[in-house]
C-alpha cells in the first residue's frame, strides 16, 4: 500500500518539478543572455525546452514552447550562428505563426544570411499581424524586433 501511495505521489509531483525546473532555466537563460553570456543562455534555454518536452503535451501551450525557441534562436543569432538561429525561429513560428517577435528576429537572421526577399516577407507579415493587434497604427516600430 505504501508503495502505491509513493508511486502516486511521484506521479503527481514530477510534472510540477519539471515545470518549476523549466521556469528556473528560463530565468537563468534570460539573465545570462542579458549579461552577454550567450553559451550559458543557450544551455539554459535548451534545458527548458527539454523540460517542456518531458511534460505531457496538454500541460504546455504552444506559445510557451514558441517563446523558448524564439529566445534561444535570438541568442544563436547574437552569436552569429545563423543556421541554428533560423532552425529555432522556424520552430517558434511553426508553434505560433502569429509570434511577431519571432518574425522580426527571423527577418534579421535572413538579412544576415543574404536572403533579402524572405526577410522582407517576414517584415510584411509582422506588419500585418501588428496592424491587426494594434488597430493598424504606424509601423515605425515594426522594423525593430
Amino acid at each position: 500500500m505504501i508503495r502505491i501511495v509513493v508511486a502516486l505521489a511521484f506521479l503527481l509531483v514530477a510534472p510540477m518539478m519539471a515545470v518549476a525546473g523549466m521556469f528556473d532555466d528560463i530565468r537563468e537563460g534570460d539573465k545570462y543572455a542579458q549579461n552577454g553570456r550567450l553559451e550559458e543562455a543557450i544551455d539554459r534555454y535548451t534545458w527548458a525546452i527539454m523540460d517542456a518536452g518531458s511534460l505531457e503535451k496538454g500541460n504546455l501551450t504552444p506559445q510557451v514552447l514558441s517563446t523558448l525557441h524564439r529566445r534561444r534562436g535570438w541568442v544563436y543569432a547574437q552569436k552569429g550562428v545563423y543556421r541554428m538561429a533560423l532552425e529555432d525561429l522556424n520552430e517558434a513560428l511553426r508553434l505560433n505563426p502569429r509570434d511577431s517577435l519571432a518574425l522580426g528576429y527571423r527577418s534579421r537572421v535572413l538579412e544576415k544570411m543574404g536572403l533579402h526577399d524572405q526577410a522582407w516577407s517576414d517584415i510584411r507579415e509582422k506588419r500585418r499581424i501588428l496592424g491587426r493587434l494594434e488597430g493598424d497604427r504606424s509601423s515605425r516600430q515594426v522594423l525593430t524586433p
